[in-house]
């Protein structure tokens, strides 16, 4: 029987796992060995718990039509840290941090208006602004009025903020640093969406941005992959690795179109 197992009453032993990330229960794991059963294992060690406080909250909204994409070079690498924990951190270090990108989505059309405002309300932020709430519950109102009366696509998405302030920007989305975190060593940036930006399903993506994607946790050379990157966005070529995470974990998305086009990616199709 496994040391923790003796020592920790299973009601603790979960407080205290829940408390942690899924990479530091990865890190624990190596420390007092396998002592995760298999229903833990495919709970403790997802890496939505790496970037979301509430996973238990995501799983409820993805059946209402949530969806979280993550960009960047490094996305591999945060699924390989808790499969492979003891190899990577023999090779990459404890605290090299990974950059990731996220960007949330969920359809135009709800079934219900409880449901939309739930989804509207999801946020990764802490407590939202009243301000997004409000843009953001006017602007998916209009594009449903575009459904109905317009031409839009019912199978349209729409853009979430996750309740982060847009009154800084109208006509251009950006990106911000989420703060807090639930593993430090990840630096996570979500995308907040411009009106225009949903309408188009497209996000915006700087060359500056490339800066800190390049430096991806895999890459030894991160200055030539930095000026790879930025020759492939010029060229308008596929250069970022894209996945789906959900509550079962990242699944790699395979694309059938080329990714980039002019410093913007489509969201729709992928």
């Amino acid at each position: 029987m496994p040391l923790f197992d003796l020592f920790v009453p299973y009601p603790l032993r979960r407080s205290i796992l829940k408390s942690l990330s899924a990479y530091d229960v990865a890190k624990l794991e190596i420390v007092l060995g396998r002592f995760l059963d298999l229903e833990e294992r495919e709970h403790y060690l997802n890496p939505l718990r790496d970037l979301v406080w509430d996973a238990d909250e995501v799983k409820a909204l993805e059946a209402y039509g949530l969806r979280l994409l993550l960009i960047g070079n490094d996305v591999l690498a945060l699924q390989q840290r808790l499969q492979h924990p003891q190899q990577y951190i023999r090779k990459h270090g404890h605290s090299r941090k990974l950059q990731i990108y996220l960007i949330g989505h969920c359809p135009v059309i709800s079934r219900t208006t409880e449901i939309r405002d739930r989804l509207i309300n999801a946020t990764l932020f802490g407590a939202p602004s009243a301000y997004s709430v409000f843009e953001d519950t006017i602007q998916i109102r209009q594009m449903k009025a575009k459904v109905t009366y317009d031409g839009l696509s019912a199978d349209s998405i729409f853009l979430l903020s996750f309740g982060a302030s847009t009154q800084a920007t109208k006509r251009q989305g950006f990106w911000r640093h989420a703060l807090d975190v639930p593993d430090l060593t990840v630096d996570l940036k979500l995308y907040v969406p411009s009106f225009d930006d949903r309408q188009w399903g497209e996000v915006q993506f700087p060359y500056r941005e490339t800066f800190h994607l390049s430096k991806c946790v895999l890459r030894k050379a991160w200055l030539l992959s930095y000026l790879s990157d930025i020759l492939c966005m010029c060229l308008d070529i596929h250069a970022l690795s894209v996945a789906c995470l959900t509550s079962s974990g990242v699944q790699a998305v395979k694309l059938h179109r080329r990714l980039w086009l002019q410093r913007q990616i489509r969201i729709q199709h992928i």
